[in-house]
């Protein structure tokens, strides 16, 4: 018999899924002073920034998770960011900064922590992810997925 479990209710660590809203800052040499924001929502945002990885070619300067209660604490707080930052929008879910002015930096942290305590997250979890460690796993995740399409390939051979 034996006890069932839902996959569906455990994120890529292994935690049980809670949403999230992420901040990812991307930037290349070519833009100067500028950096580009995404601001999104996911349940799993470990593997959104594994697929993230793959989608944005510009080198990560920062991933930041922020955990939510529900859903609609999540869905309302990417609602908030992206009006907070309407003005700078450049499509989407992406904002146009000038991340590398440090006191335009300072401000769009303020404003980005200002939006969290507007909707009374009054302490939330906030995880900064080594923009590092995210290509790493993405690396071996793509080495894991071959291994298994090679050992596929042989078991079909022998069959």
């Amino acid at each position: 018999m034996g006890i069932e479990i839902n996959r569906e209710l455990f994120d890529s660590r292994g935690l049980i899924r809670r949403p999230h809203v992420y901040m990812l800052v991307a930037y290349d040499e070519c833009c100067g002073e500028f950096a580009f924001i995404k601001f999104g929502y996911s349940i799993d945002a470990y593997a959104r920034a594994a697929g993230l990885r793959t989608a944005c070619p510009l080198k990560w300067l920062r991933y930041t998770i922020i955990e939510c209660t529900n859903q609609r604490v999540a869905r309302d707080l990417e609602h908030a960011l992206l009006n907070e930052f309407k003005d700078d929008s450049c499509g989407g879910e992406w904002v146009k900064v000038r991340w590398m002015v440090p006191e335009v930096r300072k401000d769009i942290l303020a404003r980005t922590m200002w939006a969290v305590r507007a909707l009374i997250i009054t302490t939330p979890s906030i995880i900064e992810v080594d923009p590092a460690i995210v290509v790493w796993a993405q690396n071996i995740k793509t080495k894991v997925n071959r291994k298994r399409s090679t050992d596929r390939g042989r078991d079909d051979r022998r069959a």
